[in-house]
């Protein structure tokens, strides 16, 4: 049993589960406001307040399982899909750090890890592959953090390797996602993370810098989405130790799922469609080009759905505007056939930390 941190901007996701035959066996999930500032792209910039919410959050909630995966992105992290002769697992990490060394600056101050593109894998046939490199000192604060909750590093993980172990070979929403080809967004206050799948692979990954702050703040300042919440005495030790001090509105007292920017009620509020027009549009730009991109890659398999997770996911009337645009159907992940629960999780939120409970050997 593992128990996996997700980093999504200023909010931590939490995932406790089991895996059995590539079976993902959920126990519980938990997230938690993370003090503004704390992290910058996946970079931890507040060690303290980033230890504080984490130790609280498993204390309230009891979990039980020690080792931990912590998972992020980060524009830090340099990816390639290379295709490379095959070889035995230490020949193959020779080959990626022999073709990461020219990319980065100076090799020693790096970390070089890699998985493969696709399952099949043959002796005489080169292998796709996707290679990473991380700065060493970027890895070592996310230890420092194990280190402070006493939790037994596993892993340190991506969102696009997390997303791809979890969706390979699975049905979303009832629809197995081989044999075509779609978008999977996951959609965070201040960028969007998109992944191609096409013929059950991850084609490509890009993470654009998407900003919902000011939509999100009209919204509120119009009374949508507002959700009283008394904090207690920690939580404003938390928000205190944020660069204002805590003088910005906390993004707690807003409930995303309540705002809602479908026609009907769009028609009825100028000032909020404009707002919302405005943020779906760089969405829409931003997933046409995605669109565009597959049609390049191979025209006989364009994209036919779009899903949608992470924590902007689930405003109401977003797939909607997005599929007029797009003209496919857009949907909210409500299921995935390789995740086990008895919890009413909300799934669209802890995408990332489910795939990260899948540990390929």
């Amino acid at each position: 049993m593992l128990i996996t941190v997700d980093i999504c901007g200023d909010v931590l996701y939490i995932a406790e589960g089991s895996v059995n035959l590539g079976v993902v066996d959920l126990h519980k999930c938990d997230e938690a406001k993370l003090p503004e500032g704390t992290i910058e792209d996946g970079d931890i910039k507040n060690h303290a307040a980033f230890v504080m919410t984490l130790t609280k959050l498993l204390n309230a909630h009891s979990y039980k399982a020690t080792s931990a995966v912590m998972t992020f992105n980060s524009g830090a992290v340099l990816s390639r899909r290379l295709s490379l002769p095959p070889g035995k697992p230490a020949e193959i990490s020779a080959m990626v750090k022999n073709q990461m060394s020219q990319v980065v600056s100076d090799p020693g101050d790096y970390v070089f890890e890699y998985s493969y593109a696709s399952v099949a894998q043959t002796k005489d046939k080169p292998s796709d592959i996707w290679v990473y490199a991380l700065e060493k000192d970027f890895i070592e604060k996310y230890f420092n953090v194990f280190k402070s909750t006493k939790l037994h590093p596993a892993a340190l993980d991506i969102h696009p390797n997390c997303v791809e172990k979890l969706l390979f070979g699975a049905t979303v929403n009832g629809v197995p996602i081989s044999g075509q080809s779609s978008l999977f967004v996951d959609i965070e206050r201040d960028y969007v993370e998109i992944h191609l799948f096409s013929n059950n692979e991850r084609g490509f990954s890009r993470v654009a810098p998407i900003s919902a702050s000011e939509f999100l703040l009209i919204a509120d300042n119009l009374g949508y989405g507002r959700q009283e919440k008394t904090m207690s005495l920690l939580e404003r030790r938390l928000l205190a130790m944020s660069p204002d001090g805590g003088k910005k509105k906390n993004v707690e007292s807003m409930s995303y799922e309540a705002i809602d920017i479908s026609p009907e009620m769009l028609e009825k509020d100028s000032i909020l469609a404009d707002a919302a027009r405005q943020y779906t549009g760089r969405l829409e730009d931003e997933l046409s080009k995605m669109v565009q991109f597959q049609m390049m890659r191979d025209s006989s398999m364009p994209v036919t759905n779009v899903y949608l997770y992470g924590s902007l996911s689930s405003i109401r009337g977003l797939g909607a505007n997005l599929s007029q645009s797009l003209m496919c159907p857009v949907e909210l992940i409500e299921s995935i056939s390789k995740v086990k629960t008895d919890t009413n999780v909300r799934l669209e939120r802890y995408i990332n930390a489910i795939g990260a409970l899948i540990r390929l050997k």
